[in-house]
């Protein structure tokens, strides 16, 4: 039964500078209150909404995301919109009731969160909360710093709607024009004059063109390493080998220094040519003022993730390395002993000074410009860097960091992995095993065994790609009823970033496998996040004699696991009573042959009663 709230009763209602003053409030009252919705206020008018999943999709900081685009009625008589609303999205429990920009009240739809979907959010928002990417992101650059060039970071336009002095209703009607577009594909929805203002150009073919050469962007990660794939080239969009976006005018020099650019669709470029974009207006300022001795490089991909890029680009310490980040207010907290080395700039927000008509430059968001935006961006970081470019020159050594990136992500991903399927051992010695079991034989049985009974705690991680004969429900299910007698072990799902296609996709193409290809990050991933995260110490593998692919892995194991301080031991396989070597790959070809002698010496009764039904 639907019922209505007045705003005056309301726990949840705050104003937006508030919230900017202490933007941990609405974390800690959803840790501890059972309220759903916090409505946003800015000087009294109706701004937005934050839910537990708006802090969940932003690490639980609630200062950097408003939902702007929320679910509103016009009255409290308006039942019939709130049913419509309750009906469309059964998580929602309460709408808020706007009448002309101004809070009344909510009305809510009588259920509520549950006690145990209370307890998930909250253990969800306080993992997320606990791990604060921006400050993974800073220690991640003082490794650069060590080695690396003079770094500029700029705010991205987070703030372009203050900057450019807008009115609410200005912004209103901006956000509702841009609503209609989703990304280059809708440019041919612009008006005549609407492509003239944003292009400099009513041609349609030009329009259409860069919308088409947006859509064949191929962006591939390797190692989480993002790139590009050259798949075309020409005047609007061009890919070189290196995976990056040219800067035409910089073909040509032999510049001994260089300036890395990175950051996210605004640094790239989306909605411009190749001499439009950032990197070319700053370019063409730097020859025009003599300083053809530095290439602008850009690094830039259409995602947050292109500070990866860094970690694998050729970078000497004479270099200069400008950073566009949403994050730039943490980036302001560089420790003293790196600070001489960063530059924060202010803000971005003299540029929309020296523009006419401002609005006429964004497309569907106020980071997405046109090239005018671009220019007066590059104009003015070229008056900031100046200062650096007279230096003279040293002699140039470029190395590189390393050929692969962790992000901040995958160590989210295993924090929630623990929440989930058990909390982390932290006494005595905890070793790990990673398996397949396709299916689980009498040989991983006897690995388990024999780790369980080395460690006082044992992860099996059950590779969850599903690239198997048999699926991972029932490889999961087999471990779990051939081990349920040991005590000290934990069959749990690999997750994403152990053994998959996203860290080793040969695994699963053994057989058709000629040249084996180095599986470094899948191990680095389980050093650096796994093994810490879980506490583990030691991880255990059986030996291989016939598999190159894995016999490889092995190898790799033994290589780069000790870097983390965790032990490789490996484990000889056994044999049947025939002294025939038990292997999933052999138990399989006898269930095709319905072998079910050969099935008995190499399978445990588990399998056998899981696999054939049979007592």
């Amino acid at each position: 039964m639907l019922f209505f709230e007045d705003v005056c009763n309301l726990a949840t209602v705050v104003e937006l500078d508030e919230l900017h003053k202490n933007p941990q409030m609405i974390y800690h009252h959803f840790m501890n209150y059972g309220d759903e919705v916090f409505y946003i206020l800015n000087k009294g008018k109706m701004y937005g909404i934050i839910t537990p999943g708006d802090l969940y999709r932003n690490k639980g900081r609630a200062d950097v995301y408003v939902n702007t685009g929320f679910q509103s009625i016009n009255s409290q008589e308006d039942f019939e919109g709130a049913y419509r609303i309750f009906g469309k999205y059964p998580t929602i429990h309460e709408v808020a009731i706007v009448r002309d920009e101004e809070l009344i009240g909510v009305m809510k739809s009588g259920k509520r969160k549950t006690t145990d979907e209370w307890k998930k959010i909250r253990a969800s928002l306080q993992e997320q909360n606990k791990f604060d990417t921006t400050e993974f992101l800073l220690k991640e650059i003082y490794k650069l710093m060590e080695i690396k060039g003079r770094f500029f970071i700029y705010p991205y336009l987070v703030d372009t709607k203050k900057e450019m002095m807008l009115t609410d209703d200005e912004h209103k009607a901006f956000l509702e024009k841009a609503s209609y577009y989703s990304g280059p594909k809708d440019i041919s929805c612009l008006s005549l004059k609407e492509q003239l203002d944003f292009f400099g150009t009513e041609t349609w073919n030009y329009h259409h063109n860069l919308a088409t050469l947006w859509r064949l962007l191929k962006l591939e990660c390797k190692n989480g390493i993002p790139q590009y794939v050259q798949k075309f080239g020409n005047d609007l969009y061009t890919i070189n080998e290196k995976g990056c976006r040219i800067v035409p005018c910089s073909r040509f020099l032999n510049a001994k220094r260089k300036i890395f650019t990175v950051g996210p669709c605004t640094m790239f470029g989306v909605y411009t040519s190749n001499e439009e974009t950032i990197q070319a207006y700053l370019q063409e300022k730097l020859i025009q003022n003599g300083f053809d001795d530095y290439e602008v490089v850009n690094l830039s991909v259409a995602t947050e993730s292109s500070i990866a890029r860094l970690f694998s680009a050729e970078v000497s310490e004479d270099d200069i390395i400008i950073i566009m980040t949403n994050a730039y207010l943490l980036w302001k907290s560089i420790e003293k002993d790196y600070a001489d080395k960063v530059t924060c700039i202010e803000d971005l927000g003299s540029i929309w000074q020296q523009i006419d008509n401002p609005l006429s430059c964004l497309y569907d968001s106020y980071n997405h410009c046109n090239w005018k935006v671009n220019r007066e961006i590059a104009y003015k970081m070229y008056e900031d860097i100046k200062g650096d470019l007279s230096k003279e020159s040293k002699d140039v050594y470029r190395e590189r960091l390393q050929d692969y990136y962790i992000s901040p992500d995958i160590h989210v991903h295993y924090r929630k992995h623990i929440m989930k399927y058990g909390e982390r051992q932290t006494t005595g010695k905890s070793g790990a095993i990673v398996m397949n079991c396709n299916p689980f034989t009498k040989g991983h049985r006897y690995l388990i065994e024999k780790a369980a009974s080395q460690v006082d705690y044992l992860y099996v991680f059950v590779v969850e790609e599903d690239k198997s004969v048999f699926p991972f429900e029932d490889r999961i299910q087999m471990v779990k009823a051939g081990t349920k007698t040991l005590t000290n072990v934990l069959v749990l799902p690999s997750g994403d970033y152990i053994i998959s296609q996203k860290t080793f996709e040969q695994y699963f193409t053994k057989d058709q496998v000629e040249t084996v290809d180095d599986m470094d990050y899948d191990v680095r991933i389980f050093g650096e996040v796994v093994a810490k995260e879980f506490g583990i110490t030691v991880r255990f593998v059986g030996e291989e004699p016939y598999d190159k692919v894995t016999r490889k892995y092995n190898e790799t194991m033994k290589r780069i696991l000790p870097e983390y301080d965790v032990e490789v031991v490996e484990i000889p396989r056994i044999s049947n009573a025939e002294g025939e070597i038990i292997s999933a790959s052999k138990v399989r070809k006898y269930l095709q042959e319905h072998n079910i002698e050969a099935l008995q010496s190499m399978l445990p009764d588990s399998t056998l009663e899981y696999l054939l039904g049979e007592s």
